[in-house]
């Protein structure tokens, strides 16, 4: 057993020191800018190495080691370089996340150093990315990546630390000076980088504001695949040119290939609410899908052996549902507002050019393309925000065509209608005029027809029952005449709807004046012209005036006076009528039947008008009588 055993240490070292001897010769002696391309091979399982071979590069791994399980490493012989101070290695490309370990003379017994790569901007050999550490971070092998060699490497190895998220475990290395391989990095990084962040803050952007117009259009679910597809690229862009990854980088890798699945069939169900009516069971296809697709990739991440299905899947289901949507597209006969037949083609054209690229990008994980093929999905992705935009601009030209229409059509109604509100209001108002007006007649019919009853009337029949009696002697009779003339002139002046409390008062005025001179008495007529802005009704005006004149009347018959006083006047809301003679005064005890008659008259009207009065005497030096009414009144 120990003979066997030497044999196969004897074994290995020759095929050891066999294959550095090749990888010498196939590599050439460090010049200004030379490309690797013969590398060592070790795929291991679990630790134990099971295959080793040498291979060329760009290298095509086989199925066999791209399972989730299997390790794969690259050994690279750069001797030739080992005593150069300013060597860098330049790698593009790298088929999964991965580290650089340098390597001494003694490869199998030193200890390995792990490389940090250089920012992608030239200039950059002082400020290096933080070191790997023990594991815990990996580099993006999508990234384009300079390494500075310490003095003595004279192998370098790529770990690959996750399932390849392409067939290829190494494409493209290069060793020479620092400065041009720098510039070389960037270059190629702008190159990858510019397209891709140009797509990444337009899709953001255009998330966002998808985001505040559904905030607003609650029903909309256009609106909300198209922000669930933009916010899918934009998380997916800020981690495909992140230089570094955490862990092993597996679930970075994991959640991007689901993202280009996501955003796809979320970018479709958006085409399909914007240009079709969906219906209820194709709601349904499209959230399963989703759903589906989520949880395949969430159950990915503990059990590492469903990443290749998850990959699949997202394949299969992002073809499906673009296919399906161009499809339900294509065939439906009923149009939506503001979408034509010509933006609804485009944003078709824009999806199948979506499914083409992505299916050219999923041929180099399938090997079905070079794996140093440009990747074209964003551009894909692009068309179809494009085609969306200008769907959306055409539906908001088409809304503001139909609310340009619908606010000149809107004024076309309001004209038509104020017209017939117009005339409606015309004729109303002439059936309102005629109905206040017949209404106003057939009032003051009742209220003179009362008065009369009540007042004249009333003195009338007293006055005729005298005469049938021989009661009343011709004066007595004559002063009934007179009372009966006097309160139908009250009623004439009250039915005047024109004249107001001054106006009535200065008739009055007019009246009795010259009755009072002839009977040797005074009028003294104190009355503001601020008057004429108190507000009365008819019925009121009446009232007063017959308090007024029954005051007079009193004071001509009873006061034996020489002198009467009207004073009216308004202030704080209140209307003061007084009434004052300068007689011999009154005694409310002992006063005679006809001035008890006449207080009672009086104490009447003024409870019907709801106003206060007073009948005072008034002491010396001034002797006589004050009747004195107090009305609440409205300024006109």
């Amino acid at each position: 057993m120990r003979i066997l055993y030497a044999i196969k240490i004897i074994a290995f070292c020759a095929v050891f020191y066999w294959s550095n001897s090749v990888l010498a010769q196939q590599n050439p002696p460090c010049v200004a800018t030379q490309t690797l391309s013969v590398a060592q091979r070790f795929i291991s399982h679990q630790g134990e190495v099971i295959a080793q071979e040498r291979v060329h590069l760009p290298d095509v791994l086989p199925f066999s080691a791209r399972r989730p399980d299997m390790q794969v490493r690259y050994r690279l012989d750069v001797a030739a370089c080992a005593q150069a101070a300013d060597t860098t290695l330049y790698s593009y490309r790298v088929g999964a996340p991965y580290a650089v370990l340098a390597l001494g003379a003694q490869a199998q017994a030193d200890a390995p150093r792990a490389l940090t790569p250089w920012l992608p901007r030239p200039g950059m050999r002082d400020n290096l990315l933080h070191s790997l550490g023990s594991g815990t971070t990996s580099l993006n092998g999508r990234v384009p990546a300079v390494f500075a060699l310490p003095k003595g490497t004279r192998y370098i190895d790529f770990e690959l630390r996750a399932m390849p998220y392409i067939p290829a475990g190494l494409t493209l290395v290069q060793l020479g000076n620092d400065q041009t391989l720098a510039a070389q990095q960037v270059q190629d990084y702008q190159g990858l980088s510019y397209a891709a962040d140009l797509v990444a803050g337009l899709s953001t952007l255009l998330g966002v504001l998808a985001v505040l117009l559904g905030l607003k259009r609650e029903r909309d679910m256009g609106l909300r695949w198209f922000a669930l597809g933009c916010a899918a690229w934009g998380m997916r862009n800020l981690l495909y040119l992140n230089p570094l990854m955490a862990g092993d980088g597996y679930v970075v890798e994991l959640f991007l290939s689901y993202g280009v699945a996501l955003c796809g069939m979320a970018m479709a169900a958006a085409a399909l609410y914007a240009c079709i009516p969906m219906r209820a069971r194709d709601e349904r296809v499209l959230r399963n899908a989703v759903a589906a697709l989520t949880l395949l990739n969430v159950a990915s991440v503990p059990l590492p052996v469903l990443a290749p299905v998850a990959r699949i899947a997202g394949l299969l289901l992002t073809t499906g549902v673009i296919v399906w949507a161009v499809w339900l597209m294509a065939r439906s006969k009923q149009p939506v507002r503001g979408v034509s037949q010509g933006v609804r083609y485009f944003l078709m054209a824009a999806l199948l050019l979506l499914l083409v690229l992505g299916l050219h990008d999923f041929g180099i994980v399938l090997s079905l393309r070079p794996p140093t093929s440009p990747v074209l999905a964003f551009w894909g992705f692009s068309g179809v925000v494009l085609a969306l935009a200008v769907l959306s601009s055409a539906r908001v030209v088409d809304a503001l065509n139909l609310a340009q229409n619908a606010n000149a059509e809107l004024e076309l109604r309001i004209d038509e209608k104020s017209q017939q509100l117009e005339r409606f209001y015309a004729t109303a108002r002439v059936q309102e005029l005629g109905r206040a007006s017949d209404t106003a007649r057939t009032r003051e019919r009742e209220r003179m027809a009362r008065e009369m009853h009540d007042g004249l009337g009333a003195q009338l029949i007293t006055a005729l029952r005298g005469v049938e009696r021989g009661g009343l002697s011709k004066d007595e009779v004559a002063e009934a005449l007179q009372d009966g003339l006097d309160e139908l002139r009250l009623l004439m002046d009250s039915s005047d709807v024109g004249r107001s409390l001054h106006g009535a008062l200065a008739a009055w005025r007019n009246r009795w004046d010259p009755r009072l001179t002839a009977a040797g008495l005074t009028l003294l007529w104190e009355v503001p012209a601020s008057l004429e802005n108190v507000a009365l009704s008819e019925d009121a005006v009446l009232q007063l005036m017959r308090i007024l004149q029954e005051a007079v009347t009193n004071a001509m018959k009873h006061a034996q006076c020489d002198r009467v006083t009207v004073h009216v006047a308004h202030e704080e809301g209140m209307l003061w009528l007084s009434v004052t003679d300068n007689g011999v005064g009154i005694n409310l005890s002992t006063a005679q039947q006809a001035s008890q008659r006449g207080l009672r008259h009086i104490a009447l009207r003024a409870a019907q008008l709801g106003a206060q009065h007073t009948v005072l005497p008034l002491g010396a030096p001034a002797h006589g009588t004050q009747v004195r009414v107090g009305l609440r009144v409205e300024s006109a």
